[in-house]
């Protein structure tokens, strides 16, 4: 490979650094973009699961309130509308489970005990739990997992577009 280097005319050489370079500033730019892009759609995730589990709690206030589990289990069954929602509960103040729901379609882990409010990325999903209050009493917790496959797709779908950019401008 030296050797083939060395007979290479000046002209060629420079050539092959310019593209060297290019190819390296266009990964480094891309690698970064890709860093900022996962970031911000991670932080949109957060935002948006969040939002949702608070309309949830809103709106199960009062069945909670009074008891009422129909309507509980009839709220979140409504999150199957949202493609990323996989599970959602409804716990009362004590921690008891009182309304749950999940997709169908996926194997998943039981649900977890109730916890502080907050959002987390663990075991592929992002957990959200929030208070649910009436009359500025906490009388529970929602809790709501979303799956992040559209996350993962993001990153193949930006590495492909990549590679191919790559490819086109070096040639």
């Amino acid at each position: 490979m030296i050797r083939w280097l060395r007979n290479l005319s000046i002209r060629h050489k420079a050539v092959l650094v310019v593209l060297l370079l290019s190819g390296f500033g266009l990964a480094i730019a891309g690698t970064a973009f890709l860093v900022h892009e996962n970031m911000t759609h991670r932080a949109s995730l957060r935002s948006s699961a969040s939002t949702l589990a608070d309309i949830v709690g809103y709106q199960s206030s009062a069945p909670l309130t009074f008891d009422d589990e129909s309507e509980l289990e009839r709220i979140l069954k409504s999150l199957d509308l949202e493609q990323d929602v996989v599970m959602a509960c409804i716990y009362d103040e004590t921690g008891a489970l009182r309304a749950r729901h999940e997709k169908k379609r996926l194997q998943q882990p039981p649900p977890p005990a109730v916890k502080t409010e907050g959002v987390e990325l663990a075991e592929g999903f992002l957990h959200v739990f929030r208070p649910l209050s009436y009359d500025g009493e906490v009388i529970g917790t929602v809790y709501v997992r979303s799956d992040l496959p559209s996350q993962n797709e993001r990153v193949k779908l930006f590495m492909i577009a990549a590679a191919v950019l790559l490819v086109v401008i070096l040639l």
